[in-house]
């Protein structure tokens, strides 16, 4: 059975796995190490990785292209693409397929006819239609995580670029 991957590379993002019939195989926020959560954990970011490559039916991956934003600070803007980069080197080291598409694009598509309301409580909304039996509400919390929101309408969005309805 195939796999499609969704990254949304922000600290408080998220990696998401579906299969072919739209199955979610694999939820995570991204791995923060530290006494404040606030450093990537690289290792377990690569073993995350390196476990989809080893089971080798990924299909396709789709890591958010992130870019600066206007009102963001140097040292966020900075952390941010740091983890776009992490992410994305730990795809190039296992030679998985993958695809960037901007926020603006993949939303697009995967948002059309939601009510814009708040933009990560759209991503919220969104992704509990299009993928009820994942569970955005990480251990320990009381609310949707709309990091994981977005790695699975990002792992949604890659299945249907692959040429999944």
């Amino acid at each position: 059975m195939s796999l499609f991957v969704g990254i949304d590379p922000g600290k408080k993002g998220g990696i998401c796995a579906i299969n072919d019939r739209e199955q979610v195989f694999l939820l995570e926020r991204t791995p923060l190490v530290g006494t404040t959560k606030k450093v990537y954990d690289e290792q377990a970011m690569a073993n995350l990785i390196r476990d989809l490559f080893l089971s080798q039916r990924v299909k396709l991956v789709c890591l958010e292209k992130v870019g600066a934003m206007p009102g963001q600070g140097v040292t966020s803007m900075f952390n941010f693409g740091m983890g776009y980069g992490l992410w994305r080197g730990f795809l190039a080291m296992c030679d998985l397929p993958r695809m960037n598409p901007t926020p603006a694009k993949w939303k697009k598509e995967m948002l059309a006819g939601i009510p814009a309301d708040d933009k990560k409580a759209m991503s919220i909304t969104a992704a509990k239609q299009l993928l009820p039996q994942a569970e955005l509400v990480p251990p320990g919390c009381r609310k949707p995580h709309d990091g994981l929101a977005e790695a699975a309408l990002l792992a949604l969005y890659a299945k249907r670029a692959h040429g999944g309805s």
